[in-house]
């Protein structure tokens, strides 16, 4: 066998071998905020959750030594940056703008019977739906505010939207979990329409074989 033949050869069966881990890698494409797709037609859109006026809130509660406390209170709207309330706000709030995430915290005195005298209040701008990205496998949506970041997991659940503390041990990287019915992996059947795929693999594969009789073909044309 001619080595240009042979060497074509292999060179299709790389790319049959290859292309497949590249072009039908199992992640889910962002196409907004609240929507990502998996090659398959497979997607999780919680848009619906998006309909709701106002933030999705939760308050933890963390006693301290000496008698001290502290409250911590995370608000999150998906898909879309909304405004918070700041009205009633006695300090700096950073969260005066649009945001798809803000945090409050507190901090109290409760040292004497029945009383609770605060300390500190602070709030922190952690997030925007503007820069944000799925995670390959569609699990959370991470919410960049370098050098921070904040991940909420997606959990399919079927309740209506709730917010909840995963992990705060790392003020670098806060993580949250949203259970939403919302959040549950959805079909898509269009995807299922041979005639809307887009397959750069078989272009390249008959290209490859095209040049391959060509060869082929000139090789027993100079022969005879």
């Amino acid at each position: 066998m001619d080595e240009s033949v042979y060497f074509r050869r292999l060179v299709l069966i790389t790319l049959l071998c290859v292309f497949p881990s590249i072009y039908c890698k199992d992640v889910c494409a962002k196409k907004t905020p609240c929507r990502c797709e998996f090659p398959n037609g497979t997607y999780i859109d919680f848009t619906p959750s998006a309909k709701n006026i106002a933030f999705k809130s939760l308050t933890s509660y963390e006693p301290l030594s000496r008698g001290e406390a502290r409250l911590t209170t995370f608000y999150y709207h998906p898909c879309h940056d909304i405004m918070m309330d700041t009205k009633n706000s006695p300090t700096w709030n950073p969260c005066d703008k649009p945001s798809a995430l803000c945090w409050q915290y507190s901090s109290w005195n409760n040292t004497l019977p029945d009383t609770l005298t605060k300390l500190q209040e602070g709030y922190e701008y952690i997030g925007s739906s503007n820069y944000s990205e799925f995670a390959e496998d569609g699990s959370y949506i991470k919410y960049l505010n370098p050098p921070s970041q904040t991940l909420v997991f997606l959990v399919c659940a079927e309740s209506d939207d709730r917010l909840e503390i995963k992990d705060l041990s790392d003020p670098s990287t806060i993580k949250l979990i949203f259970y939403s019915r919302n959040a549950c992996l959805q079909p898509d059947h269009s995807k299922l329409d041979i005639s809307t795929w887009n397959i750069p693999l078989i272009q390249i594969a008959c290209k490859t074989l095209l040049s391959m009789t060509n060869a082929e073909n000139s090789t027993r044309t100079t022969t005879v």
